[in-house]
């Protein structure tokens, strides 16, 4: 385009003391530009301009058009030292994600039922001991021994139960919350990761636009 405007340019009428005349970029007015200006507003239409030498050549071309050259040139270095840096954000929040999703979780405690359990087991070692004492004093039947039997082997099978009750109703709570903390990071991820891909579509489109 630039060089075609150069091909098309009119030859240049220097007046009297050095001033050139030439037709405004913006409205076309003819205009006289001294040699020395490089930049200057058309007094009629106030357009900023620069003026244009190239072999032997001499015209007025907008300023706003150098500025945007910059300016998209200032835009896609910007978009190309983005994209490496939002991809680097991608990667470290999917790193993030893994360390998160493999940090142990913390359940409350079931106070209750451990405190059943430790009476039990409780309950199971003092009944033994005086199932131990009743035999060293040679009582070995009676309604007291036999009632001492059945409280044993009720803690015994109730520190049992207990037990098994409690860790599994541990690996459900535990399990339950994984589930619910790892459904949030996931969730806040995908909203950051989708933000950056957003901003990393936009950096690779400026890019590829210049």
């Amino acid at each position: 385009m630039d060089e075609q405007r150069i091909k098309d340019a009119p030859p240049v009428e220097i007046q009297h003391h050095g001033v050139m005349a030439l037709r405004c970029a913006g409205c076309g007015a003819n205009l006289e530009v001294d040699p020395e200006v490089d930049h200057f507003t058309c007094g009629y239409c106030r357009t900023p301009q620069e003026v244009v030498r190239r072999g032997g050549i001499v015209l007025l071309k907008k300023l706003g058009d150098a500025i945007s050259r910059v300016q998209r040139g200032t835009d896609k270095t910007a978009a190309e030292l983005a994209i490496p840096r939002l991809e680097r954000e991608i990667l470290e929040l999917e790193s993030k994600r893994v360390r998160d999703l493999a940090a142990p979780v913390r359940v409350r405690d079931r106070t209750r039922l451990s405190n059943a359990v430790i009476a039990m087991v409780s309950g199971f070692a003092i009944f033994f001991f005086v199932m131990i004492a009743m035999a060293s004093a040679g009582r070995h039947d009676g309604l007291l021994i036999y009632l001492v039997w059945v409280l044993w082997i009720g803690c015994f099978f109730g520190s049992i139960v207990g037990y098994i009750c409690l860790r599994s109703l541990r690996h459900g709570d535990k399990a339950k919350a994984k589930a619910q903390r790892d459904k949030a990071i996931n969730a806040e991820c995908e909203r950051e990761i989708a933000k950056i891909r957003d901003r990393l579509a936009q950096a690779r489109a400026v890019a590829d636009a210049h």
